[in-house]
């Protein structure tokens, strides 16, 4: 039915709001509200100790994906790795003010990391896209060429990076300043 939230299954709608259902989802919502988001939050534990846990969460999710990106032929753990850089990043943003005086330099590795994973993805919606709409001819041969060289320029950066900013000691700094 157009209009209708996917999500809720409800018969509120984008255009105007069905009383009734309102009114039922808000009842449902006042018998067991979830103020904190997850359920088994404390919503009195201390700050610190909450960024503490919800950062840990995200590195426990981070460091296995790791492992799988380094292998160069990997793509999706490669873009899997990025997206869950990316939400540790912003979640470090967020929380360094409240644990910390001043940002740490880490986020700005954080930030090179997923950038130079971003633009390996990049490149390789580039090159299907290349691939698709001309499979064949002397133009998307060269474009190819012109891509997969730029993506091994990208991978040598982040071997690069990975060398002089090894993810486990990362990950170990941003452990030491929970």
């Amino acid at each position: 039915m157009p209009g209708r939230r996917p999500d809720t299954g409800s018969s509120v709608s984008w255009g105007r709001i069905d009383r009734q259902s309102f009114a039922a989802l808000f009842r449902e919502f006042c018998k067991t509200p979830d103020l904190c988001g997850a359920a088994g939050v404390d919503p009195f534990m201390p700050v610190r100790r909450y960024v503490r846990d919800s950062v840990r969460s995200t590195l426990a999710e981070v460091a296995p994906l790791a492992t799988f990106a380094r292998n160069e032929t990997d793509s999706q753990a490669q873009h899997c790795w990025r997206i869950a850089l990316k939400k540790l990043r912003y979640r470090l943003e967020i929380v360094t003010p409240v644990i910390m005086s001043s940002p740490d330099p880490l986020l700005v590795i954080l930030k090179r990391y997923q950038e130079l994973l971003g633009d390996r993805h990049d490149l390789d919606g580039y090159r299907e896209l290349v691939q698709s709409l001309a499979p064949d001819g002397e133009t998307a041969s060269e474009l190819i060429r012109i891509i997969s060289r730029r993506r091994s320029k990208v991978w040598a950066d982040l071997l690069l990076l990975e060398a002089e900013q090894p993810w486990g000691q990362l990950a170990a700094r941003i452990e030491d300043i929970l």
